[in-house]
């Protein structure tokens, strides 16, 4: 089996500039509508001379909303950025893991398939051995 074809899935450059531009449209479209409703509760409440109160429940709703706006673009971030380390560990591993199986081919130990436990368990092994060999390296001065 062969990972790169798993994890190298990237969507090409024109769609992710399409989906870039998409959402800049919308954001630029949400902030217009937010700063209308807002615009339009300070003409009311400067009209009326009332409606304060509502203008500044709608200022204090339109900062919480950018505010979790920025927080779901981080967390998407974060999100992508854990999903490469996580991709980048498991094509390192598997790497590791066929120069071990041809090691062994060369000795005339068949490597396992992935529908077999060995496969799984070689996986983790591997995995292990290289956390193992990072914390000791942590600790040495």
């Amino acid at each position: 089996m062969d990972l790169e074809g798993v994890i190298s899935r990237s969507e090409p450059t024109r769609l992710r500039a399409f989906g870039r531009m998409i959402n800049v449209i919308c954001f630029f479209l949400l902030l217009l509508v937010m700063g209308t409703v807002v615009y339009g509760l300070l003409l009311r409440a400067e009209w009326e001379d009332s409606y304060y109160i509502a203008a500044g429940i709608a200022l204090i709703g339109v900062i919480s909303l950018l505010l979790g706006l920025a927080q779901q673009e981080i967390a998407a971030r974060d999100k992508a950025t854990w999903r490469a380390m996580a991709e980048w560990q498991l094509s390192a591993t598997y790497t590791k893991l066929k120069a071990r199986w041809a090691d062994g081919e060369k000795a005339g130990i068949v490597a396992p398939t992935v529908d077999s436990e060995d496969y799984y368990e070689q996986l983790m092994e591997v995995l292990i051995e290289d956390m193992q060999r990072a914390t000791e390296g942590e600790a040495q001065p």
